[in-house]
This record gives C-alpha cells, structure tokens and sequence, in this order.
C-alpha cells in the first residue's frame, strides 16, 4: 500500500521567525482500497485533496502533522497504540477519513476497525498524558 508519513518541524509566523511546533496532529487517510476485497470498497475520490487542506490548515495553527495514507486495519491499530505513547505538546488533533459505518471504519484491506478500539487508548489510564 502507498503509506508515507511527513512530519514537519517548523514553520514561518507572520514575523518571519522559526516557532517550534507545539501540538501534535495526525491524519489517516484511506484513498484507495485493495482491488480484492469481499465488500468492493471504492476509491475515495475527493479525500487526497481534503487531506491536503487538512495539512495546509493544521501546519498553519502551528501543529505538527504527521500524515499516513492507506494502511491496512491492523497498521491503523498499531500506529495509534504508539501514538499513544507519545508526546503531544500542547494539544493532540487526529483525524481519521474514511469509509464505515456507525461505529467503525474500514482499513485499506476491507477489514473493519472499532473506533472505540482507538478511543479507549487515549483514556486517561493509558495516555495520561493527555488527561
């Protein structure tokens, strides 16, 4: 699958100085699915370039954005479980897109991802530094 990720580290403020980013975003964006799944997902046609704005947005109100494209259900679990772990600075903003249901998504294989699966690994007993 076509996952990348870009993080950026600084940016120019209006003043023209570096500021170092404060907050943390992350973007998981799912364009296209493999051709051979049971459910015959389609592509996501509009959803490069909302993620694009998202970026441009996001690096705009100072955050550091790290983007992942097309990751298959277990990938999008194990990016998030360490995600968790991490330090976000300031603030944590994660947006996933993507086709679903209530209550789910679906990765770039077709398989389904509980978002309560994701949720519950930012509750205060497990990233505590969010709390």
């Amino acid at each position: 699958n076509g996952c990348f990720t870009q993080e950026i580290a600084f940016t120019l403020s209006t003043s023209t100085e570096m500021i170092p980013k404060k907050s943390k975003a992350l973007l998981v964006t799912m364009i296209d699915f493999h051709p051979g799944i049971k459910s015959k997902l389609r592509p996501r046609k509009g959803a490069k370039k909302d993620t694009e704005k998202l970026h441009r947005a996001l690096t705009e109100l100072n955050y550091k954005v790290e983007l992942h494209l097309d990751l298959d259900a277990k990938e999008i679990l194990e990016l998030y479980k360490r995600v968790a772990t991490d330090e976000h600075g300031e603030y944590f903003v994660t947006v996933i897109s993507s086709h679903g249901e209530n209550g789910f998504i679906y990765g770039y294989d077709g398989e389904a991802v509980r978002l309560a699966d994701i949720f519950t690994m930012f509750d205060p007993a497990r990233c505590p530094q969010l709390a």
